[in-house]
């Protein structure tokens, strides 16, 4: 690993890595549309000059069409938008100088020569404060997040659209004060039912909306005062925009390894104009890996890989359903992956650590201890102070695995291509027209795309030495998470039963992660390696054996199955469902179950998005619903038995899951 790094950090230029995100960013890239094509085009004539095999897979952007367990959505274009002030003369929008200004995927409008009430909604008040207003032909102003309106004010009240200013705040991170003249990306998300009316809308910043909501005050205190006076501020708006069936596109790159087995690495191409970290950043990781690992191939400083090497450029998850839809021939040939989110984030600017996000227990593989390993020589690259040993030169961390990005969905057992995240966070304008390449540091792009190339690399062409170095650091990373989970009990964090537990699942999960290390030998370096393993897992089991003694733990005890519990699901689908609200519109029963479950379940839940995610992994056909929540609840504490049941019927309703 050591030389790889070495090589890597000498070849990989961070000067390219910062042009490349600057390049990428001035491309409007929502998914499905005209920019991310055009993004998409020269990523693959870049790759092509580059010398990499390169091609561009095309998918269907139609409201009927399916990918696996993904509702296809249709393509949207926006040639021109604007919002007018007329009292003051002032443009609050303009799609051709913020494209974020626009509420994305958009409907056409035309009040060019007409003017257009606005009803302010002030934060906080009842929806009921407003029965007797009359919302037709009229723009509702909100400075909160418009979705929970759209069906009340569109559909109910048949308003025409939405202006907002609302910044979306993350505790610790931002407060709409921070970002108070940045805009938030914010999008319809069509169903395509026909109960939907189709709206447009524009998205202020915090200081134009609070001037303009001043303004909505005033008008309405005029009418007060005078009856005779209009209570609402008029604007004028306009939106040249087309949602049509069309195409999005994936571009799926390869360096052929001498088999066909095929390590993969990931990184979503999509995201507004300029948005630079998110995900620019992972996009210029990606194509400066395979530039450089090209380069040294056909120069012989690089050996060729055993494995092929495999890069998709994506847009998020709709992307990475579309190609797995058309690739299940493939699928048993990847042996492992990584996805490059969020990695150029200037650290000094509020940007927190490159963070390494792990797999769910249902996905057994060695690739984080091996991920914790290349972190370790990507890192340490200064001298310290005394000129012998090294420190690092930014902030890095490990984390649980969190299923925001394309990774999760590669990592469920039902396509079992093990996929660790690379990401960033906290990220103080995530998602916002903050997002510029002013917030890109190349040093951090250089740290990150040397991770990943160095990663992909020791899976390309894997040694039994460094199967070695990953068992013995999978068996101490695991002793570590002990030792961290008694100093819990010490602290009246856990009882000693919630040690045992975790104690005993633990070293199942440790061992299985170990014995996939097989699937990347064969022959004697098998027999050498499956040695090896048996030898690390004896010495593993000692290990935790002698902690428990030492620590009293108590024996984990076989618990009694409610009866309501003990149900067995099995799944009926391939892939994760990551919108169950694409099914409400398959049935009226389909409906109803969603709402049902949204309304008594994960409207009180946080983290509903991982919880649902670990619950749908671990049905397995053999673990009942008790069991399921059991597992889940080692991962993530908030888990209830009742959520997972309620889950579960949801699923069973919309004929995924049976009994």
């Amino acid at each position: 690993m050591k030389r790889y790094s070495e090589l890597f950090r000498k070849t990989i230029q961070p000067t390219a890595l910062y042009f490349g995100v600057t390049e990428i960013a001035q491309f409007h890239r929502i998914q499905a549309s005209t920019g991310f094509r055009e993004a998409a085009k020269w990523v693959n004539t870049k790759l092509r000059s580059y010398g990499v095999e390169s091609s561009i897979l095309t998918s269907p952007a139609k409201a009927d069409h399916w990918n696996l367990t993904a509702k296809s959505f249709q393509e949207w274009t926006c040639r021109d938008a604007w919002l007018y002030l007329p009292e003051t003369g002032e443009y609050l929008a303009d799609y051709q100088a913020d494209p974020i200004s626009v509420i994305q995927r958009s409907v056409s409008c035309d009040y060019r020569n007409e003017n257009v009430d606005v009803v302010f909604i002030e934060k906080g008040k009842a929806r009921e404060e407003y029965a007797g207003v009359d919302f037709k032909g009229k723009l509702i102003f909100v400075q909160e997040p418009f979705a929970s309106f759209v069906e009340w004010a569109i559909q109910g009240k048949g308003a025409l659209g939405f202006i907002t200013d609302c910044i979306y705040e993350l505790p610790g991170v931002r407060t709409r004060n921070d970002l108070y003249d940045i805009r938030n990306y914010t999008s319809f998300w069509w169903k395509h039912t026909s109960e939907e009316v189709p709206a447009f809308g524009y998205v202020l910043t915090p200081r134009q909306g609070d001037a303009l909501a001043a303004r909505c005050r005033a008008q309405m205190a005029k009418h007060l005062n005078n009856p005779k006076e209009s209570p609402y501020l008029p604007v004028r708006c306009f939106c040249d925009a087309s949602l049509f069936d069309g195409a999005l596109e994936v571009v799926d790159a390869v360096i052929k390894g001498e088999t066909k087995e095929e390590i993969l690495l990931v990184a979503h191409l999509c995201h507004p104009r300029s948005s630079a970290n998110d995900n620019a950043s992972g996009v210029a990781c990606a194509m400066e890996v395979l530039r450089v690992i090209k380069r040294l191939q056909d120069s012989g400083d690089l050996p060729r890989f055993q494995r092929t090497l495999r890069v998709l450029f994506v847009p998020e998850f709709s992307g990475t359903y579309a190609w797995l839809q058309h690739r299940q021939g493939q699928w048993k040939r990847i042996l492992a992956g990584l996805n490059l989110d969020m990695v150029g984030g200037r650290q000094s600017a509020g940007y927190g650590p490159i963070t390494v996000s792990d797999l769910p227990d249902t996905t057994p593989s060695f690739i984080m201890s091996l991920a914790t390993l290349v972190m370790d020589e990507v890192r340490n690259m200064l001298p310290a102070h005394s000129g012998v040993d090294t420190v690092s030169g930014f902030n890095s961390t490990t984390s649980a695995f969190d299923p925001g990005s394309d990774h999760y969905i590669f990592s469920d057992p039902t396509v079992n291509m093990p996929m660790l995240m690379l990401g960033q966070w906290p990220d103080v304008n995530y998602h916002t027209s903050g997002d510029s390449i002013d917030v890109v540091d190349p040093a951090v792009l250089h740290k990150s795309a040397s991770f990943a190339a160095i990663f992909v690399s020791v899976l390309a062409n894997l040694t039994v030495e460094q199967a070695t170095e990953i068992l013995h650091r999978s068996s101490q990373r695991t002793i570590d998470k002990m030792q961290e989970g008694y100093l819990k009990v010490l602290r009246c964090q856990w009882t000693p039963q919630d040690l045992a537990q975790r104690v005993v699942e633990w070293q199942k999960n440790t061992q299985a992660n170990h014995n996939t290390l097989l699937r990347f030998f064969t022959g004697e370096q098998a027999k050498e390696v499956r040695a090896l393993v048996k030898a690390e897992n004896t010495q593993l089991v000692k290990q935790m054996s002698l902690l428990e003694q030492a620590w009293q733990l108590p024996v984990v005890e076989s618990e009694s199955v409610p009866q309501p519990y003990a149900r067995v699901p099995k799944r009926l689908y391939v892939t994760p469902v990551n919108k169950p609200d694409d099914y409400m519109g398959l049935s009226l029963s389909n409906k109803e179950a969603y709402l049902h479950y949204v309304k008594t379940v994960r409207a009180h839940l946080a983290g509903a998005h991982r919880l649902e995610a670990l619950i749908q992994f671990h049905i397995n056909g053999e673990d009942t619903i008790w069991e399921i929540a059991r597992k889940v609840r080692l991962q993530s504490a908030s888990c209830e038995v009742a959520h997972v049941a309620a889950y579960v019927d949801m699923l069973e309703a919309f004929g995924l899951v049976a009994y």
